[in-house]
């Protein structure tokens, strides 16, 4: 396990002045299990105010200091640090209503959403977990921290952070917290689609993808009803570390383009994801078995559009093993040549010189490409002018 160097600053800028410090939360989780932590997070039993005079040679960020977070800044890296604290009440199913700091680690770690997640560690390494995290992390269980239903009601958004960890850490999900998880998901139409969007686009790309979408398909269909239409079953067990849009074409396989369309918006996903679900849905059945047609295809579509199309036919079962290979050697080939206009070796510059202007000269540099496609005209460009002289004639 290694720490970084800032953030053993801020952790030894702590305890020298007589401060508890800890690392807390999914870092810890992280280095338990092996990985390398993509940020972390520190507690201290000092306020606020006390953070600031720690750092007091270092600039400060103050806008989280009303919930108790100051994040100095050391190599030009603000390091988050927060006083341990206790909620208080939750009425919105997301944010407690006011924080209240308290001088106990435990009590700050009896707040947390799971006992993977509610773990401390000290810049020696000795781990403070009174929630039997680390042996749930050896048993791979995601349990909440005490009564699961009064987490979930507290923040309903733990629902969707259970099942992705359960996803992408391919934990199973502790019996009391399942039940919790089951009793309480109606309770997702209080989060905003975003965050929701968010954690299950984690989730899709978890290793236990399938299984948690399989047994929590009630879950699913409450976020995406337009799934009561599809094949369930068959469509969520292709999902396997797919990326997004894969994922969620997959997911969608058998219902229209018009109602994949509406429970992406209903997520509030960005336009590139909604394009690119739809255009593999309007694509799934496109033929390119041939450099021609691959050529042809390429020409409206790009090169990552195809290879996601690739996959998408492959765990559709549309086309098999074999083909799968000879279509991605045919698209690295045919990518390798003339599929744009752009990339023919004249321009409309250089049919200006030959007399074609105005709307003729996409007509014919269009005309041209095809001929290019379909190896009837070599891509320099004496051969396209005098290609493009016979195109004009012929208008």
């Amino acid at each position: 396990m290694v720490i970084p160097e800032n953030i053993l600053y801020a952790l030894s800028g702590l305890t020298k002045k007589g401060f508890e410090a800890y690392l807390v939360g999914g870092c810890v989780r992280d280095m338990i299990m092996g990985k390398t932590p993509s940020d972390f997070d520190i507690t201290t039993n000092a306020l606020p105010e006390e953070i600031i005079n720690c750092f007091h040679d270092k600039k400060c960020v103050l806008s989280g200091m009303k919930h108790g977070t100051v994040a100095p800044i050391i190599n030009g890296e603000a390091i988050e640090i927060t006083t341990y604290r206790i909620d208080g009440e939750y009425r919105d199913s997301r944010h407690p209503e006011e924080v209240y700091f308290t001088k106990k680690l435990e009590e700050d770690l009896s707040r947390r959403d799971f006992t993977v997640n509610a773990m401390a560690m000290d810049e020696n390494f000795n781990i403070t977990d009174p929630f039997s995290g680390k042996a749930d992390i050896e048993k791979g269980i995601i349990r909440c921290v005490g009564d699961a239903e009064k987490r979930f009601t507290e923040d309903s958004l733990r629902i969707m952070r259970a099942l992705r960890f359960s996803s992408v850490l391919g934990f199973s999900i502790e019996e009391e917290t399942k039940k919790g998880i089951l009793n309480l998901f109606p309770l997702l139409s209080n989060i905003a689609r975003e965050r929701i969007f968010t954690e299950l686009k984690k989730l899709l790309a978890g290793i236990n993808a399938p299984f948690v979408l399989s047994e929590f398909k009630d879950v699913f269909l409450f976020i995406m009803p337009s799934l009561s239409k599809v094949k369930y079953y068959d469509n969520v067990k292709r999902i396997k570390g797919c990326e997004t849009a894969l994922s969620f074409a997959l997911l969608f396989d058998g219902i229209s383009e018009e109602d994949a369309r509406d429970a992406l918006n209903y997520l509030k996903t960005d336009r590139l994801l909604k394009d690119n679900v739809i255009r593999l849905m309007e694509d799934k059945n496109v033929d390119f078995s041939d450099i021609i047609k691959m050529r042809y295809f390429l020409k409206t579509r790009k090169y990552e559009d195809v290879s996601r199309l690739i996959s998408f036919k492959e765990a559709l079962e549309l086309i098999t093993e074999n083909e799968t290979r000879e279509a991605r050697a045919l698209l690295e080939k045919a990518s390798s040549s003339c599929t744009k206009i752009k990339e023919l070796a004249i321009s409309g510059s250089d049919l200006l010189s030959i007399g074609i202007s105005g709307r003729k000269t996409g007509i014919v540099l269009d005309a041209l490409l095809n001929l290019v496609i379909e190896e009837k005209c070599e891509n320099d460009k004496a051969s396209l002018i005098n290609a493009a002289k016979s195109i004009e004639d012929r208008h």
